[in-house]
C-alpha cells in the first residue's frame, strides 16, 4: 500500500493548537526536546493533543477532540478530501467539550458541561441542546438519527431531574450558541432544556440512585442495569415498561453489550473452570448461553468492548486486553483488512479506531512501546492513507526505551503480566 502524508492538514493542526496555547513555554512546546536534554517529566503527564477521531457515515470528514496546553478541550472537524478544519470550542469558563459523535452526515454532537450541535460548515454557529447538566449517550436510532436517546443527569436549577431516559430533538435552534460569552440565566437554561425533551421514557422505580442505560444494535432503548441496597439488576425494555431479568446474574457475569438480535446479550463468566474467561452470547430472558464469541488460550475477555459494523450494527469484532489490546474479527472482510494494515504498518501495533457505512474507510491508531499512538485514515479502494495527528509529538519515539513483558504466578495459580522499562544503559545484570 502507498502511504502519502497530509501536510496541510498536520500544519492546520499545529496551527490549531498552538493559537489555543497557553503562556507556559514548557506546556506549548509540540517537539521533542534535543537531543542533548533530559525528557521532562510533565512529556509523559500531558495530555493528549488529539482524541477520538470518528468518521461521519459516508467517511468525507473526521470530528475529534484537540486539547490546548491549559488542558481545556475543543472540537475539531476537517473535511478528508480539500483538508479544511473548523474549530468549535465554548467560550464560557466553566464548559470543554470532551466527546464528539456523528448524528448524520452533516450534524455532529459534542459533549461538555451539556450538550450541543452543529452541521458541518457552521461550527461558528454551534448551538445549546442542554445547558447546566451532563448528559450520556444511550444511541442514535437507526431510523431517526436526529433525534438520541441520552440519560440526563439531575440538576435542579436547569429544570432537569432523572426521570429515565430521553430522546432529544437536535433540529431545534433556540439560538443559544457557542458564541456566548456567559452561562445563560437559570430560567433560559431550563428553558432550552425543556424545549429540546421529545420524550421522556420510565426510570426504573425500585432502582436507587443512577441507572446505566443501553441501545440494542439499531440505536433504541433496551436495556438497563439499576442498582438498589448495593446489589445490580439486570433489566430489558419491552411493552413500554422494565421487566426484570432474574436469569442475567450480574454477581454470576460480566455484561458486554447488547447481542445482534432481540433480548440477546454478550456477557463474560466471572467464576473460573480452568480455562480464561470467554466471552459469549445470552439469551436475556432464559438466561440461556449461546454461542462463545472469544475463548482466548491465555487471557480472560472480561475487559471486551465490542466493535460493530457502521452499516448494520452487528458485532463483527472484539477487543480485549492480553500483554495490549488484541482484536478477534468475526467478519472476513474486517480481519482481511486488519491483515492488509498490520502489512502497510510494519513494526507497530494497530488498531481499527473506525470505518465508514461503506466500508472503504478506515481510522486506524498504530503505536508501540515506544512510540505513543498515532491516528491515520486509510482508503482501503483507491490504496491512499495518510497521518491525521500524532497524539504526543513531543515525545521521540527514538529516545524511548523497550517495554518487556514479564509473566508471573500469584499464589492462587493466576498468571499476571507485569510490564518492565529499564533505564538507558542498564541491563538485567545491573
Amino acid at each position: 500500500m502507498h502511504l502519502r502524508s497530509l501536510p496541510r492538514l498536520a500544519m492546520a493542526f499545529a496551527m490549531a493548537v498552538s493559537g489555543l496555547a497557553a503562556a507556559d513555554l514548557d506546556l506549548k512546546r509540540v517537539t521533542p526536546v534535543a537531543g542533548d536534554t533530559p525528557v521532562p517529566i510533565q512529556d509523559f503527564l500531558r495530555r493528549n493533543v488529539l482524541d477520538e477521531p470518528v468518521l461521519n457515515p459516508s467517511g468525507s470528514h473526521l470530528a475529534f477532540i484537540i486539547a490546548d496546553p491549559d488542558e481545556r478541550s475543543y472540537g475539531a472537524v476537517v473535511d478528508l478530501k480539500t483538508n479544511e478544519l473548523e474549530v468549535f470550542r465554548i467560550l464560557d469558563d466553566l464548559s470543554r467539550i470532551n466527546t464528539v459523535r456523528w448524528l448524520n452526515d452533516q450534524r455532529l454532537l459534542a459533549f461538555g458541561y451539556g450538550l450541543f450541535t452543529q452541521d458541518v460548515g457552521h461550527m461558528s454557529d454551534a448551538y445549546a441542546l442542554l445547558r447546566g447538566t451532563s448528559a450520556y449517550l444511550i444511541g442514535v436510532p437507526r431510523k431517526d438519527r436526529t433525534r438520541p436517546l441520552f440519560w440526563v443527569g439531575s440538576a435542579a436549577e436547569a429544570g432537569v431531574n432523572d426521570t429515565g431516559p430521553t430522546r432529544i430533538d437536535s433540529a431545534l435552534n433556540m439560538g443559544m450558541t457557542l458564541k456566548a460569552r456567559e452561562l445563560p440565566y437559570y430560567s433560559e437554561s431550563q428553558e432550552i432544556n425543556r424545549r429540546h425533551i421529545l420524550t421522556t421514557f420510565p426510570r426504573i422505580e425500585e432502582a436507587t440512585g443512577a441507572a446505566r442505560y443501553i441501545a440494542d444494535k439499531d440505536g433504541e432503548l433496551a436495556y438497563a442495569i439499576g442498582g438498589r441496597d448495593g446489589f445490580d439488576k439486570f433489566y430489558r425494555f419491552a411493552d413500554g415498561k422494565w421487566q426484570p431479568c432474574p436469569r442475567v446474574d450480574l454477581d454470576a457475569y460480566f455484561f458486554i453489550g447488547a447481542g445482534n438480535e432481540q433480548d440477546q446479550i454478550v456477557v463474560c463468566p466471572r467464576a473460573r473452570t480452568g480455562k480464561p474467561l470467554p466471552l459469549q452470547f445470552m439469551n436475556a430472558v432464559t438466561g440461556e448461553l449461546g454461542a462463545v464469541l472469544v475463548q482466548d488460550k491465555a487471557y480472560d475477555a472480561s475487559t471486551a468492548s465490542l466493535y460493530r459494523d457502521r452499516q448494520t450494527g452487528v458485532i463483527v469484532g472484539a477487543t480485549y486486553q492480553r500483554s495490549g489490546a488484541h482484536t478477534v474479527w468475526f467478519d472476513a472482510n474486517y480481519k482481511a483488512v486488519q491483515k492488509l494494515l498490520e502489512a502497510s504498518f510494519s513494526g507497530l501495533q494497530v488498531r481499527i479506531i473506525d470505518n465508514n457505512e461503506p466500508g472503504n474507510l478506515f481510522v486506524v491508531a498504530t503505536y508501540s512501546d515506544r512510540q505513543p499512538t498515532a491516528y491515520h485514515w486509510v482508503d482501503i479502494v483507491n490504496h491512499r492513507a495518510g497521518l491525521v495527528k500524532q497524539s504526543r509529538p513531543w515525545i521521540d519515539p527514538a529516545r524511548m526505551q523497550a517495554m518487556n513483558v514479564m509473566k508471573y504466578q500469584t499464589r492462587d495459580g493466576r498468571s499476571l503480566d507485569a510490564y518492565v522499562t529499564l533505564p538507558a544503559g542498564a541491563s538485567r545484570s545491573n
